[in-house]
């Protein structure tokens, strides 16, 4: 059976939180200096990653609180997290391009501040006995969830290799990561 790692090649780098944890600050601290009363915001994160630690990392570091900002994160789950914030139940979330893109073009309220990286940070992990994409024909392929970036990733590799999805592999939720 197939599983999706975090690339360890593409590590999240200390200037990654050193930009984007202002950006977040920044755009909750927007009232003034002279702010008194604590501003509650909610964060959604897509998934259980390096890459969407950054609100965690915030906040435990006290840079939500210097800034009298008390921040909720919440975990959003893949798929939901567009929908959680189209629905107001977050005000920001971090998650996949993959998963963005779709409903910001939907829906003009929504806009996407930035990126992360500019690449997948997914990758397959197969069994020794599989040495190339034929070997993949008639397996089964481990997902997070239906619809989630770890599947848009796995069809963009599989289309990439020269196979279908629907066809040439079977697709398998396998839950959170």
């Amino acid at each position: 059976m197939f599983k999706q790692t975090v690339n360890r090649g593409n590590s999240v780098k200390l200037g990654f939180a050193a930009v984007v944890v202002p950006v977040l600050l920044f755009c909750f601290a927007a009232k003034g200096v002279a702010q008194t009363k604590t501003e509650k915001i909610r964060i959604g994160y897509a998934a259980r990653a390096v890459a969407h630690s950054v609100p965690y990392v915030a906040k435990e570091a006290g840079f939500f609180a210097e800034e009298g900002i008390e921040a909720e994160i919440v975990r959003t789950a893949g798929s939901i997290a567009p929908m959680a914030l189209v629905a107001n139940e977050v005000d920001l979330a971090i998650m996949s391009a993959y998963l963005m893109i779709p409903v910001s073009v939907q829906n003009k309220d929504v806009v996407m501040l930035g990126g992360f990286s500019r690449y997948a940070s997914m990758v397959f992990v197969a069994r020794p006995d599989i040495k190339g994409a034929a070997d993949l024909k008639g397996k089964i392929v481990g997902i997070q969830r239906p619809g989630d970036a770890y599947e848009k990733s796995a069809r963009f590799a599989l289309r990439h290799l020269g196979l279908d999805a629907d066809k040439d592999v079977k697709m398998l939720a396998l839950g959170t990561n």
